[in-house]
């Protein structure tokens, strides 16, 4: 076996051993991440999209992270308590909040 189709296989693996380990929960640090993503487009789809490759790579880091450490220590207190813990999301603030925006096509059709 070809040492790329090895890792391949190891990362597969490794992949469904981690889904069966981690545990439900608020998901803190995807959804904070996903917020922050949300802001930077807003202010500048651009540099939004120039840096996708490494916020995929920070994407698959907050995910580890919240089924290894953060989602099973929430999920284990809130078992305790008897109640879930939400997420607080907030909306991108938007520069020129006062002007009134459309959806693409949406326009008027004079």
């Amino acid at each position: 076996m070809s040492p790329l189709r090895r890792l391949s296989l190891t990362l597969v693996v490794a992949t469904l051993l981690v889904s069966l380990v981690g545990c439900v929960g608020p998901n803190k640090l995807k959804r904070g991440l996903d917020q922050k993503l949300n802001q930077s487009y807003v202010d500048s789809p651009l540099v939004a999209q120039l840096m996708f490759p490494l916020n995929l790579l920070r994407n698959h880091l907050a995910v580890a992270g919240d089924l290894l450490i953060i989602n099973p220590t929430y999920w284990w207190s809130d078992v305790f308590r008897g109640q879930g813990t939400p997420f607080e999301y907030t909306n991108p603030e938007v520069a020129g909040a006062g002007l009134e925006t459309e959806p693409m096509g949406q326009g008027d059709t004079e």
